[in-house]
């Protein structure tokens, strides 16, 4: 019996804008110290989740990851910009900043990889895109107090990235929380 793999595909962000977006939010980080904080290390923003996959089937999801990364224009540009939480009323669960600039260009290349990931037999969350980076969770048990973040998010031009592939993640649960390990990385085809 093979092993299965948690794995999704998403978007690495590059070095400069994860140091720029940790300094950002580091007062908050001590404002909030009751919240888990995402490791910068980890950040990344989510495209399609698939959740347990055999581990057998890794080439085959890498390989129609491709196909979908070549019909996507390359490259396109995205930015961080404003924050938010889920659920939006209520007890917040997870906190996070959104992503601007070309978004549509983004949820179409994405809407063509979930369509690949669909004919591989996955159940794929059908809902429409919101491109974020999580930044920090609610505990599971305790009272959950919003955070009040009221300070502008200053990333200066690190908060510009260029996007030009997709990653292949495999998340791998520990107790100090999830660990991401590349898999693949499929460049888009066309520009």
């Amino acid at each position: 019996m093979s092993e299965s793999w948690r794995l999704f595909w998403g978007l690495e962000l590059p070095e400069s804008t994860r140091r720029a977006l940790a300094a950002a939010i580091a007062p908050a980080r001590r404002a909030a110290p009751q919240l888990r904080w995402t490791p910068s290390e980890s950040w990344h923003v989510t495209l399609c989740f698939l959740g347990e996959v055999d581990a057998a089937r890794v080439a085959e999801v890498i390989a129609a990851g491709g196909r979908a990364a070549a019909h996507a224009l390359a490259p396109l540009e995205l930015e961080l910009s404003g924050r938010g939480r889920f659920p939006a009323r209520g007890a917040p669960r997870i906190y996070w900043v959104g992503c601007g600039g070309e978004v549509a260009r983004l949820c179409a290349a994405a809407s063509e990889l979930s369509l690949e990931m669909l004919g591989l037999g996955f159940s794929i969350d059908v809902d429409p895109l919101v491109p974020h980076v999580t930044l920090a969770r609610a505990p599971r048990r305790g009272r959950r107090e919003a955070l009040e973040w009221n300070e502008p998010l200053d990333l200066g031009e690190a908060r510009r990235f260029p996007v030009a592939e997709w990653v292949l993640y495999r998340s791998e649960l520990e107790a100090r929380g999830p660990r991401y390990r590349v898999l693949a990385r499929t460049p888009f085809g066309r520009s």
